[in-house]
C-alpha cells in the first residue's frame, strides 16, 4: 500500500499570523474573496509567493513581497526565474529580500531587515507563503498499523516539486 498524504502549510509561531486578514497562499488562490483591498503583502518569496504575486499584481494589486532571503525567486529554475522576475518588476512587485517578519499587526506587518532595523509594511491583506512541511500524522499512523505493506511517497516522505511526487509515485509502483 502507497500513502502519499503531501503536505501542508508551514505556520510560524509569528504574532498575528491568525488574524482573519492573514491567509495561506492556497486560501488565496481558491478563494479570491478573501484577498480584500488594494494593498497586499505576501509573506515568503519563493515559487509560490512570487507566482501569486505577479497574479495579484496583474488583477491590479499593489504587492509586496517580503522574503526572509536576500533575493526572492532563489527556489525557481533558473529558466523560469529568468521570465518571471523581470514580469514582477514590470507589474511593479516590490520585493524586500533579506527581511524577516516580526509580527501581523490590523493594517500591516513589521519585519527586520538584515542590518536589524524594524520597518512596517501597510497591507489590507497579508498572505502566508511561508512554504510547507510535511503531512506525516496519517501517514505513519496507517504505517504503524500495516507497516510490512506501507510505503510511504511524495511530499510526506520529502518536501518537494510536483514532479518529485510524481516520480516518488512512479518507482515506488514499478517496484512493485
Amino acid at each position: 500500500m502507497f500513502i502519499g498524504a503531501g503536505a501542508v502549510p508551514l505556520i510560524p509561531p509569528i504574532p498575528g499570523i491568525h488574524h482573519d486578514h492573514v491567509i495561506g497562499a492556497i486560501e488565496a488562490d481558491l478563494q479570491k474573496e478573501l484577498v480584500r483591498g488594494e494593498q497586499i503583502v505576501i509573506t515568503g518569496g519563493g515559487l509560490t509567493g512570487c507566482d501569486l504575486g505577479l497574479e495579484l499584481a496583474m488583477e491590479g494589486k499593489k504587492v509586496t513581497i517580503v522574503e526572509m532571503r536576500p533575493e526572492a525567486g532563489q527556489d525557481v529554475m533558473y529558466i523560469n526565474r529568468a521570465a518571471l522576475m523581470p514580469m514582477l518588476e514590470s507589474h511593479g512587485v516590490t520585493i524586500l529580500g533579506g527581511h524577516k517578519v516580526l509580527s501581523f499587526e490590523a493594517n500591516g506587518l513589521y519585519a527586520e531587515n538584515a542590518e536589524g532595523t524594524k520597518v512596517f509594511i501597510e497591507a489590507d491583506t497579508m498572505i502566508n507563503a511561508f512554504g510547507m512541511r510535511k503531512n506525516t500524522t496519517v501517514a505513519e499512523q496507517i504505517r504503524a498499523k500495516f507497516e510490512s505493506k506501507t510505503s510511504l511517497i511524495g511530499d510526506c516522505v520529502k518536501i518537494g516539486k510536483v514532479g518529485t511526487a510524481v516520480r516518488s509515485g512512479f518507482y515506488a509502483a514499478s517496484a512493485v
